[in-house]
């Protein structure tokens, strides 16, 4: 009686199908299988495009690189120091003495250049020639304001030649007509500043020709 019940039991079990539990666990085993399976086998494309080369069509032409100029150096040349009219210092003469200064004569002086800028320069030399009579006597001073009229003045640059200057020379450097010129490079002129003699004639605005040379 017992051994019946057992195997109709088994029988209906049998019709029902499988257990939930065989189910589940069949189920469970199917889905990792083919999840693993699937991303195992599929490459990752979550990275970033791929970079295609298009090549050009025949006949395009293809722009070269262009040359780069190298900059432009200027040199700016220095500009040539216009000629000016600059006083530059005081020039006192002692003039020797004599019987009577007349027309030709000559005198000997001494004399002494303060610059404005640096020590006292010494120079000695010859009025050559008077343009006019005077009849002075005994010893007069003669005191020139000295013009640069040209780009520079050195020590030892009044040394040289010195005539009276022309009218328009004179006049287009702002100079009186009893104005000299000469010193080194012609660049010095002397303009008659005040004149002490014994008797009180002008004795600078007779001076022809003079010349200085440094006594060091």
């Amino acid at each position: 009686m017992i051994r019946a019940s057992l195997l109709a039991a088994a029988a209906l079990m049998a019709l029902s199908g499988p257990s939930p539990a065989q189910t589940t666990g069949q189920t469970t085993g199917q889905t990792t299988g083919q999840t693993t399976g699937q991303t195992t086998g599929q490459p990752d494309r979550s990275g970033p495009p791929p970079v295609v080369y298009v090549p050009p069509a025949p006949g395009t032409p293809i722009a070269q690189p262009q040359p780069v100029a190298p900059p432009q150096v200027v040199i700016l040349q220095p500009q040539e120091q216009p000629r000016g009219n600059t006083r530059v210092g005081q020039l006192q003469c002692d003039v020797a003495g004599g019987v009577g200064w007349v027309f030709g004569s000559s005198r000997n002086l001494t004399c002494d250049f303060k610059p404005l800028n640096g020590p006292t320069e010494r120079y000695v030399g010859e009025i050559r020639r008077f343009g006019i009579d005077i009849g002075v006597t005994g010893r007069s001073t003669i005191l020139w304001t000295v013009v640069n009229t040209g780009p520079d003045i050195r020590p030892g640059s009044l040394a040289g030649n010195y005539a009276g200057a022309s009218s328009n020379v004179a006049a287009g450097l702002g100079l009186g007509s009893a104005a000299l010129i000469g010193g080194s490079g012609d660049q010095v002129a002397l303009q008659p500043l005040a004149i002490e003699s014994s008797t009180g004639v002008n004795v600078a605005a007779g001076v022809a020709e003079l010349i200085l040379r440094s006594a060091g």
